[in-house]
């Protein structure tokens, strides 16, 4: 596997068979009412061909409709199922047509040598930060690789998500 970046939390993970999921695309539109950009202003290919589509989470520096209308909207998109439907109707109203909901640690094969999975909170608690509720982390695994996209999430995973990750991975690229 390749992974390759392009600013932010926008990545590009290559399989072995060319099978390509980019992660949480935000290229041009300001977010948080203007007050962040991406800087430099990453350089992407829109001609490219991309197979999947991952969201982390609701974050406008993570779901940009902007870029995303820029993209087929054929193409695979990869979110975790939470209980609130609103990323899912976010991204049927930008047109896309084929939205997977992920449930936390399903696999979801992606091609003949990959599977994806999806991580995210177990469980719903008042005692739980806002934070810890939204985001979510994509694992990337086939025979001789493992990646994890983490983005902004790596404190945000509840210990028995991150124990279970780690039970199931020992060893991540």
């Amino acid at each position: 596997m390749k992974v390759q970046y392009h600013g932010a939390a926008s990545i590009i993970i290559h399989t072995k068979q060319n099978t390509k999921i980019l992660c949480d695309p935000w290229f041009d539109t300001p977010a948080f009412l203007g007050s962040w950009v991406p800087f430099p202003r990453p350089i992407f290919d829109f001609d490219q061909p991309i197979d999947y589509i991952y969201i982390s989470h609701v974050h406008s520096d993570h779901l940009d409709p902007a870029t995303l209308s820029r993209f087929s909207k054929d193409t695979a998109v990869l979110i975790y199922d939470f209980e609130s439907a609103f990323l899912y109707k976010k991204l049927k109203s930008l047109g896309f047509t084929k939205v997977f909901k992920l449930k936390n640690g399903e696999y979801f094969r992606i091609d003949d040598d990959t599977v994806v999975k999806i991580y995210g909170p177990t469980e719903l608690h008042a005692s739980l930060a806002k934070q810890d509720v939204i985001d979510t982390s994509l694992l990337v695994k086939d025979d001789e690789s493992t990646v994890l996209n983490f983005n902004d999430n790596i404190y945000e995973l509840r210990s028995e998500v991150l124990q279970k990750i780690k039970e199931e991975n020992p060893k991540i690229d």
